[in-house]
């Protein structure tokens, strides 16, 4: 089962909140190839692809 926070959910919706979710787990991997620092901040990268395919209930719009 996914988690995510609920009330980020209403302020944001379903799919954004999952989008975030996802990207905040991948960042938080600092050894992967997808997660870079700059300017003091974080950068993830992840295409849309890559997110319906780890939540293949999201449909690429």
């Amino acid at each position: 089962m996914k988690e995510f926070s609920e009330n980020v959910a209403l302020r944001y919706g379903l799919k954004e909140t999952i989008t975030a979710q996802h990207l905040w787990i991948l960042g938080e991997d600092v050894d992967s190839l997808e997660v870079a620092f700059k300017d003091s901040r974080i950068w993830v990268r992840a295409s849309a692809t890559s997110i319906v395919s780890a939540h293949p209930y999201m449909i690429k719009d």
